[in-house]
């Protein structure tokens, strides 16, 4: 998660440590449990890691959590020098984390930075003092925070100038301010504006919600996670079509056909997104902002209803050449079921998006760089692992300027597909579900993660043999809501934020809770009777 970059180092490392409890499913954790624990991760870089720190940082866990009152969101209370989990209730992060972006003036700069506002070092002083939620901090601190800042950002070609603007190609710092954003509330980052820029946004949101009501019939469902990921991503781009950032016009037909070729659905798109742009007042680059949109709507992850690939014949002729490679090593036989078919849209997809959206999509969590020496995942998905290291050494080669994390954020992407392609539709396998036992209803909702959500469900049928009923969006009946952003639910329903690293453990202890439910109301029932 790149948001953590942005913290402090004492929050970055409490926050940390609280993933590591969520990864573990543990009941209890001292100092010596996380010095332990982290042994066995070593890539969860916590920069301190004495008993004496972690000590220090058990006790401040658990006060930040009673100050915040976000027990009932993070159930973790402080027994001498331990912490003490209630594992009934999945912790949601994202509460915290916001917390703690309060006080870090990294993320004040970056968010600063996006609104164009010229200010002086001054003036941007006295408005970080004023958000900062202890005492202030000096000139010569605030300097040094930029530095740290543009050492983040500089991986993603970005950096902050010296009118404290941020400063880059304007597709990739969109995508950026997009994935930073995403793990927070928009009421979260509404709470850090003045009333004047408040109202300004609110009115972004409005032009946003409507462009997203115009576009659902060319959707096939869209939840809650998504609509916000999109009213998001349309604000952010609204924000700054109205402070006169403009779009590079080469890498916006670099993928998708012309608009002579547009399918019928590409129109519908095209016509929405204008339509929308043109009701925000705008009159400049209407074509470029529509691509721009249609592009993310396509190849970021959302299911768009489509006659056919929306890529020009010239990216895919290149992909096609990759993908006839490809096959004529690996699984020939397999080359025409639907199964491939839909792996070869799904790889089409996410290579363009990693063409077009930059760097910042590398590797995001330690999870990648455990799989690729986890020996439980070798074991039982052979295939897909022998398939993606060969196809992504071909799609490495295509294009040896693009960043060196590219196969890994690559591989990040095409593991779930493959998995789910691999060992749920090729081989046929049949939900296992046991029938007899009440249904739970769970709602898996992933959005910015391609194909997670067949990933958890296939998972789940196959390995526990549960009787789940898939939602595909929430309503007053969801048992349980699986998600990677923050989000509130109905009374009823449990919410599983898995925002960072997704375990075995974390997949045991939410069996567990669903065969719970079912007992429950087994026993209901029979009281009944």
């Amino acid at each position: 998660m790149i948001l953590l970059e942005l913290l402090d180092k004492k929050d970055k490392n409490k926050l940390l440590m609280l993933y590591l409890l969520q990864n573990e499913c543990v009941e209890t954790a001292n100092s010596k449990w996380f010095k332990e624990a982290l042994e066995k991760h070593p890539s969860l870089a916590l920069s301190e890691k004495s008993l004496r720190s972690f000590d220090r940082y058990i006790e401040e866990i658990a006060t930040d959590i009673q100050n915040y009152d976000l027990y009932d969101k993070i159930s973790i209370k402080l027994s001498g020098k331990c912490l003490v989990i209630n594992r009934e209730i999945p912790f949601q992060p994202s509460f915290l984390l916001e917390k703690y972006l309060h006080h870090s003036v990294k993320f004040l700069l970056l968010f600063q930075g996006a609104k164009r506002h010229h200010l002086s070092a001054s003036n941007v002083l006295e408005w970080i003092n004023s958000c900062l939620p202890y005492g202030n901090i000096s000139l010569s601190t605030l300097y040094n925070k930029v530095k740290e800042l543009n050492e983040v950002l500089s991986s993603n070609n970005l950096s902050l100038n010296s009118d404290f603007l941020l400063s880059g190609e304007e597709g990739n710092l969109r995508i950026y301010l997009y994935k930073i954003f995403y793990n927070v509330s928009l009421d979260f980052l509404l709470s850090l504006e003045s009333s004047e820029d408040a109202m300004f946004s609110c009115a972004m949101r409005i032009f946003s919600k409507r462009m997203i009501d115009g576009l659902r019939p060319v959707f096939t469902t869209l939840s809650s996670g998504e609509e916000k990921a999109l009213e998001l991503f349309a604000t952010i781009c609204f924000y700054r079509i109205r402070n006169h950032c403009h779009l590079n016009k080469n890498r916006l037909y670099a993928y998708l056909k012309e608009e002579k070729d547009f399918s019928p659905s590409m129109n519908f798109f095209y016509e929405k997104i204008a339509a929308a742009i043109k009701a925000n007042n705008i009159k400049e680059d209407i074509e470029l902002e529509a691509r721009f949109a249609m592009n993310f709507c396509y190849i970021f992850h959302f299911s768009v209803k489509q006659e056919e690939l929306w890529f020009n014949s010239s990216f895919l002729c290149t992909l096609e050449e990759l993908w006839k490679k490809q096959l004529d090593e690996f699984l020939v036989a397999e080359q025409e079921t639907p199964a491939w078919q839909m792996l070869k849209e799904d790889v089409y997809k996410i290579y363009a998006r990693f063409l077009q959206f930059g760097p910042q999509h590398k590797i995001e969590n330690y999870m990648m760089e455990e799989l690729e020496g986890e020996e439980y995942f070798l074991y039982h998905y052979p295939v897909a692992n022998q398939f993606l290291s060969s196809f992504l050494t071909k799609l490495s080669s295509v294009k040896e300027e693009e960043e060196k994390e590219m196969p890994f954020a690559l591989n990040q992407q095409l593991f779930y597909p493959m998995v789910y392609l691999f060992y749920h539709n090729m081989k046929g396998k049949e939900i296992l579900a046991f029938k007899q036992s009440p249904v739970v209803k769970v709602c898996v909702d992933m959005p910015n993660t391609p194909h997670k959500k067949e990933f958890i469900q296939s998972f789940l049928e196959n390995r526990y043999n549960l009787n789940i009923s898939w939602q595909d969006v929430t309503d007053k009946s969801t048992d349980f809501l699986i998600t990677n952003t923050p989000q509130t639910a109905g009374e009823r329903t449990i919410i599983c934020e898995w925002s960072y690293h997704i375990s075995e453990e974390m997949y045991n202890c939410l069996a567990n809770a669903i065969r719970l439910l079912q007992n429950k109301r087994i026993k209901d029932c029979l009281e009944k009777l």
